[in-house]
């Protein structure tokens, strides 16, 4: 066991003081220093880890430690170690000295011990050394190890590091003892006790300020002590105090009848009422009007006119002339053209709910228990008979067996006997007391039901409903055929229908669509600017899906290749030229807000205008109404409810018979049974406690199949339990369970709930009795001899066998024999003085018919003896004889 300096004036051959100047431990002292636990705590695990992570590969290898997250094997800057080539050639030699120290079982003869230690040390018969450079460094690498590995628990080597490191110190501290000493030791008996009897002491200075609390906190701390057992065993039986007397006149019979009757009616009514009315309509109108003007005019005017003046004058002639033409011609040319092409489109569909249903449930349950315990008592004489009932003791007697040098641990069990009791009550094939019934109706969840359900074992209880459930339908229709050369403006939709009925208690949710259009491809009338012609192409799309007086509404006009996608409807009746037929078609994906509360059928009209064909799904997720989750609570309710007071009827039932019968509710064993129970239910108590576990899970190491195991399934799981052997034998060999002793304590310490089931419990074991209605109990256990350290050690640190393996057949005093083992649990240890012994008296539920008819005097009185007797006995020996 690793123990701080303090304690090792108690034997000092026996420790080992470890020490350290290295940069990690001179990290450490500044990190003790520091005032909060807390921190310092978790500094030094981060130190501690931080050391464990730059660990060389070499030394790694040989300290047998995994690779885990964060290891580097990169030496540490600060310093030339841990780790050194020289370091490390002479940990491998230790390594090989090591193996041969173990393959000799720790004892090897002095002259072949100093062969071996030879390539390590000078050894001188005349001068002893000290350990040379190699040896200190390695001696400070390997207290560091283990100082790290017992800081930073989440280490990856775990258990098996600290060990690791304490077993090459003790082989380095051999080497250096021996190397102090001018002569060979003793015997190989010297060298063993060296190696396996020695505790490393950790630096002063570090700890114990950087570790933490004990693992494991005792009542009051273990201490070494003599152990006083009180052994018990029963002596005899005697008649004790009168229960009952029972007289009968002469010529009289008496005659004890119980008649029980319970009665029960549960009526139920239930009215709904609920009207539907489903309209549905659709209507299609389509438009088209052509119109065209033409108007021309000519106008054509021609005009001509000339003049010839002439003008003679003497000797001259003058002539003047003039001509003139003038023409119109005007031409106008209107023409006028309208087209108009309109479509009306409306699809309703109404969903109102006017249904009317009348349920009416009468339950009349009538449980009539006619029990009839007769007992009777027939006096056919003249004289009065009578009967005297006694209650019968039990005679213990005990004895103190002293048991020297004990490490004892103390524990305050709550409530010791509960698991105990559960398992008597349901081996009994007898009934419990169900006790009140608390269950309120808001506890009764999703999450609970199956609890409650599951605890009482009631049958015939109804799941809750689903919250949601999906309710779908298909839709498929096709444009009937027609003229592919007769060339129209318009074509009639595809129309096509679903139904979808919401379940009962569930209200409908918004309506989810997911459809696909195909195009009609064909000839179509269509505009242009110089007229209307007809087209072969794909019509323009428009699909409305319509539910419950709602409606969504998308038209497509295509996409030519290279061309963005047209948003909205184009106004005409082709879709663009050039679309492909994949892309002429399209799909949609919506939802339509329905009415709230809508717990009917919903009617679904979908309409594809210039479609050649529709499909797709519709579907509702419907929601569970609050009142239809608030039945489904009452029924449980009531169920648990009916139970409930059916299993009270029949505990108190069997309770009454039980009592006049004089037995108890219990399927109690023999005493000697009922004892071994008892210690096997503190046992585990111990357990828990010390494995800090509340419950004790065990150590399961056995494989089956998760469904329906049966015994050819399950096999054991062999690395689980190589992993839990060393824990389970270290606490099962560690622990002195035959000198285990306990104390109930009343049932005041218990919880107020439980208090009036404890005081009316009656067993026919007295002791039996005591621990299954204890409040507490204090019980104390031993450490086996031997085992004082490896215990300290679990205490502290969790770890069975000093954070070793377990020792191997006859290495040290830990080994624990099987045969010794089993004697153990058999008989008591050999070793207990004897003491003081009395006897007492202990009261049982039996009643004993008395063969006398006298009254009862008590012959074993205590009290009053001479020279105390009363002055005036109102008893005397014959005063309980009849007059």
């Amino acid at each position: 066991m690793v123990r701080p300096l303090q304690r090792a004036a108690e034997r000092p051959d026996q420790r080992v003081l470890l020490e350290s100047s290295s940069a990690f431990a001179a990290e450490l002292e500044d990190i003790a220093t520091l005032t909060d636990p807390q921190e310092r705590l978790s500094q030094a695990a981060e130190t501690a880890a931080a050391f464990l992570a730059v660990l060389p590969p070499p030394v790694r290898d040989i300290l047998r430690f995994p690779d885990g997250p964060g290891a580097t094997g990169q030496q540490n800057e600060q310093e030339t170690g841990p780790g050194t080539e020289p370091e490390q050639s002479a940990l491998r030699r230790f390594v090989e000295l090591e193996n041969g120290l173990s393959a000799q079982g720790n004892a090897p003869d002095p002259d072949e011990l100093d062969a071996a230690l030879a390539p390590f040390t000078p050894l001188s018969p005349t001068h002893t050394h000290q350990l040379p450079p190699p040896l200190t460094a390695l001696w400070e690498l390997l207290t560091d190890v283990l100082t790290a590995s017992l800081l930073d628990r989440g280490s990856p080597a775990g258990e098996l590091l600290p060990s690791r490191a304490c077993r090459l110190l003790m082989v380095t501290a051999l080497v250096r003892d021996r190397a102090r000493r001018s002569t060979p030791f003793d015997s190989p008996g010297t060298v063993f006790q060296l190696l396996r009897h020695r505790t490393p002491v950790l630096p002063p200075s570090l700890f114990p300020r950087l570790l933490a609390a004990r693992r494991i906190e005792l009542v009051r701390q273990a201490r070494v002590s003599d152990l006083f057992v009180v052994r018990s065993e029963w002596c005899c039986f005697e008649a004790g105090e009168v229960a009952e007397i029972v007289n009968v006149l002469g010529g009289e019979t008496l005659k004890a009848e119980r008649i029980r009757i319970d009665e029960r009616e549960i009526s139920a009514t239930t009215e709904e009422e609920r009207t539907t009315t489903d309209e549905r309509s659709l209507d299609i109108t389509d438009h088209g009007e052509v119109s065209e003007e033409t108007q021309r005019q000519v106008d054509f005017s021609v005009k001509a006119h000339g003049q010839v003046e002439t003008t003679s004058e003497w000797g001259a002639t003058k002539i003047e002339a003039s001509a003139g033409a003038e023409a119109e011609y005007a031409v106008h040319d209107t023409e006028r053209r309208a087209t108009k092409i309109s479509r009306d489109a409306v699809a309703r569909a109404l969903a109102k709910v006017e249904n009317r249903n009348r349920d009416e449930r009468v339950e009349r349950t009538l449980s009539r228990v006619e029990d009839r315990d007769e007992h009777g008592l027939a006096n056919t004489g003249n004289t009065p008979a009578r009967g005297i009932y006694r209650w019968v003791d039990r005679i213990n007697r005990y004895q103190i067996v002293r048991y020297p040098h004990r490490l004892q641990m103390e524990f305050e069990f709550p409530e010791p006997g509960n698991a105990l009791f559960r398992l008597l009550s349901a081996s009994s094939g007898r009934l419990r007391d169900p006790g009140d019934f608390t269950v309120q109706l808001a506890d009764i969840t999703r999450a609970s039901w199956k609890k409650f359900v599951g605890e009482r074992q009631v049958i015939g209880v109804s799941p809750p409903p689903p919250e949601h459930r999906l309710i779908s339908a298909a839709v498929q229709a096709t444009s009937p055929d027609r003229d592919q050369d007769q060339a129209a403006w318009n074509v009639p939709p595809v129309i096509g229908n679903a139904e979808l009925s919401v379940p009962k208690g569930y209200v409908a949710g918004p309506l989810e669509f997911a459809l696909r259009v195909e195009a009609q491809l064909g000839k179509f009338m269509r505009e242009k600017s110089d007229g209307v012609d007809s087209h072969q192409g794909f019509r323009s799309l428009g699909l409305s899906v319509a539910a419950a007086g709602k409606q969504q509404v998308h038209w497509h006009a295509g996409v030519a290749p290279g061309q963005p996608e047209p948003t909205g409807h184009n106004g005409n009746t082709l879709q663009s030229e050039g679309t492909e037929r994949q892309a002429a078609g399209f799909s949609w994906a919506g939802t339509v807000e329905l009415p709230a509360d809508l717990r009917d059928k919903v009617t679904v009209a979908v309409s594809a205008a210039g479609g050649q064909s529709v499909s797709g799904t519709v579907s509702l997720m419907c929601t569970l109404a609050n009142d239809m989750f608030d039945q489904w609570q009452l029924d449980v309710y009531d169920a648990l409810l009916s139970d409930h007071q059916q299993a009270r009827r029949d505990y108190l039932e069997e309770r009454a018979r039980h009592d006049l019968q004089g037995t108890g509710t219990l399927a109690e064993h023999s005493p000697t049974r009922n004892r071994v129970l008892i210690q096997g239910e503190l046992r585990r108590l111990t357990l828990a406690w010390l494995t800090h576990s509340t419950p004790f899970p065990g150590r399961p190491a056995v494989l089956s199949t998760p469904t329906e195991p049966t015994p050819a399934d399950e096999h054991s799981d062999l690395n689980a339990a190589l992993l839990t052997a060393p824990e389970i034998q270290f606490l099962e060999q560690a622990l002195e369970w035959g000198n285990m002793v306990y104390v109930c304590y009343p049932y005041y310490w218990a919880r107020p709930a439980t208090w009036d089931a404890r005081r009316q419990l009656d067993t026919r074991d007295p002791e039996l009795g005591q621990f299954l209605s204890a409040g507490s109990a204090r019980v104390i256990v031993p450490v086996r001899p031997g085992f004082e350290q490896a215990m300290h050690f679990w205490l502290a640190f969790q770890l069975p066998w000093e954070g070793g393996a377990p020792p191997a057949p006859g290495e040290n005093s830990t080994y624990l024999a099987i045969a010794d083992e089993i004697r153990s649990q058999l008989l008591t240890p050999a070793d207990g003085i004897p003491g003081e012994s009395w006897e007492a008296r202990l009261p049982t539920a039996f009643r004993w018919l008395d063969d006398s008819a006298r009254l009862p005097h008590n012959t074993r009185s205590r009290l009053g003896l001479p020279p105390s007797a009363p002055a005036d006995p109102l008893c005397s020996p014959d005063s309980h004889t009849p007059s």
